[in-house]
């Protein structure tokens, strides 16, 4: 899914968007996305791996299907949709649970995955 930064999404709305990954591509009952196209967004493709994202604090990462995918030793495999200035929707699978941030930090590094490690990711272990 790529915009080009042109998508324009409430936090409800990236929350749908995440669980309907999360769920492998069924919404409602009803398949929308195949289970192999969310396999290949969610994990890096071929040597994606290592990658730094300018701007962002997520240490290195690797590149799926329009997706950035992190392993955290303690939570799991982690995959995420990132937009301009902070907005993500991070799908952790082996947790059960979609975080969506938004933001409008234009001009500075995010830094939202300290907080996601440091509060929000022990609070939902």
């Amino acid at each position: 899914m790529s915009t080009g930064g042109g998508l324009k999404l409430t936090p409800r709305d990236m929350l749908k968007v995440g669980v309907l990954f999360l769920n492998d591509g069924v919404w409602n009952g009803q398949r929308i996305l195949s289970k192999e196209w969310i396999d290949k967004c969610g994990h890096a493709f071929g040597p994606n791996y290592g990658i730094k994202i300018p701007g962002e604090d997520l240490g290195t990462v690797g590149y799926g299907y329009t997706w950035w995918t992190k392993k955290y030793e303690e939570y799991g495999r982690m995959y995420c949709a990132l937009g301009w200035g902070g907005q993500k929707i991070m799908v952790f699978p082996d947790l059960n649970a979609v975080i969506v941030f938004t933001g409008a930090n234009f001009k500075s590094k995010v830094k939202q995955n300290r907080i996601l490690e440091n509060y929000i990711l022990p609070a939902i272990k």
